[in-house]
């Protein structure tokens, strides 16, 4: 599999997957969103990988969210078509036969946030920052929103959509529940790693069908 936006790293039974944009703040792009689709789409056999690990190059950005620049250089019906496709880039996660994990390392912010809240687990450092800011750019997060509220209910994702204001590891942690664990930032690689082979040591059929429930399908 060779992508652009996408560096795949094979680890064993899991697949490490690096979101490769971080001079665009590891935004999510339409090449991306392709990309994605066509991974998260493949069965395990097929990659090689049961577990897979998310997670943004550089220590900065997790991801920033939609890549702003290619929608706003298109139509309305462009931005509607580009909601669409974001929508269906978290549904190819949630529903994928590979257990998700998103390492966060930096900032993830919008639909960056929303990516960390639609994979099956989601561990953070310390220095790692969520939110979702779209209503400081008069923009309503409605695509983004659905994943958060899965993941730590409607009201508290309301309030994050609401508010704008980024908040910390810790906060997302230890009070709003979007997060799993909480590492320091030299950790994050290898503790995720750890869980990875952790859970390829679990049964798939029972970690498959719990996936199922949670995804509705």
């Amino acid at each position: 599999m060779s992508y652009k936006s996408l560096i795949i790293e094979q680890k064993e039974d899991f697949a490490l997957i690096l979101i490769n944009r971080p001079d665009k703040g590891n935004s999510i792009s339409d090449l991306l969103i392709k990309e994605s689709i066509d991974f998260f789409s493949k069965a395990p056999s097929e990659t090689g990988a049961r577990i897979a690990i998310i997670k943004g190059v550089g220590g900065k950005y997790f991801s920033t969210g939609s890549d702003l620049e290619e929608l706003a250089g298109g139509s309305i019906r462009d931005q509607r078509e580009g909601f669409t496709r974001l929508a269906l880039f978290y549904e190819s996660i949630r529903r994928s036969r590979m257990i998700s994990i998103a390492s966060v390392n930096g900032l993830a912010l919008g639909g960056g946030c929303g990516l960390a809240a639609v994979c099956d687990i989601a561990i953070a450092s310390k220095t790692a920052k969520f939110g979702l800011p779209e209503i400081n750019l008069g923009i309503a997060p409605l695509v983004v929103l659905l994943p958060v509220m899965r993941s730590i209910g409607s009201k508290r994702a309301f309030l994050l959509a609401a508010r704008g204001e980024s908040i910390t590891a810790k906060e997302a942690f230890l009070r709003i529940g979007l997060i799993s664990s909480l590492f320091e930032e030299e950790r994050l690689d290898d503790e995720a790693g750890k869980l990875a082979r952790e859970l390829v040591n679990k049964s798939g059929i029972v970690l498959s069908l719990r996936k199922k429930r949670d995804a509705g399908s």
